[in-house]
């Protein structure tokens, strides 16, 4: 399979500084945890970016996303023919993994 480029929209871009100004301030414990997670999912992104399920639409474009569970951030992205762009790098306030089953709530009074 072909990998596709990955770029870069100006507003990921804003946003991916901010993050990672932040990240290197706020995370002396692992300064590099984010760059890692971000790279990876670029990687995978880059590979196989219909393995992401569609997220939203907005008008006629497809937006899938791609979990940093562990920074708890969140790739926004959508692909062209030749390339995926990457639109939103953004906080998510929980991170539960997709496939997670739905679990019962047994204390609800």
């Amino acid at each position: 399979m072909t990998r596709l480029p990955v770029l870069i929209s100006a507003d990921a871009e804003a946003q991916l500084i901010a993050i990672r100004s932040w990240w290197l301030s706020n995370r002396p414990a692992a300064p590099d945890l984010f760059d890692r997670e971000l790279d990876a999912a670029v990687g995978v992104i880059g590979k196989a970016p219909s393995a992401f399920p569609v997220y939203r639409r907005e008008g006629d474009d497809a937006v899938r996303r791609s979990l940093l569970p562990k920074s708890r951030y969140a790739v926004y992205f959508s692909v062209e023919p030749d390339h995926v762009t990457a639109r939103e790098i953004a906080i998510v306030a929980a991170v539960v993994p997709e496939a997670a089953p739905a679990r019962a709530c047994t204390n609800i009074q």
